[in-house]
């Protein structure tokens, strides 16, 4: 799976790349993949948590926002279902 970066206080959470959180996780619920920019502004506007981080300056999220993204997306699906 993803190459991830440990974070020194929180051992069961992660920073995944953004460019694995757009292939690995946000993938399967998108068609079109939003942009990186678009993936960039959400982080501004707090829908993820991540830091840009590294010489790069590569962009890195929280991988515990993105699974809480996810869960809500699939409970709003169920929820379209159901009704």
């Amino acid at each position: 799976m993803a190459k991830v970066i440990s974070h020194p206080l929180l051992d069961d959470d992660v920073l995944v790349k953004i460019e694995l959180a757009e292939r690995d996780y946000l993938s399967p619920y998108f068609k079109p993949m939003p942009n990186r920019e678009t993936i960039v502004a959400m982080i501004h506007d707090g829908t993820f948590d991540g830091v840009q981080i590294g010489p790069g300056k590569n962009w890195f999220i929280w991988e515990s926002t993105l699974l809480n993204f996810i869960n809500a997306l699939a409970a709003r699906r169920q929820q379209k279902l159901a009704a």
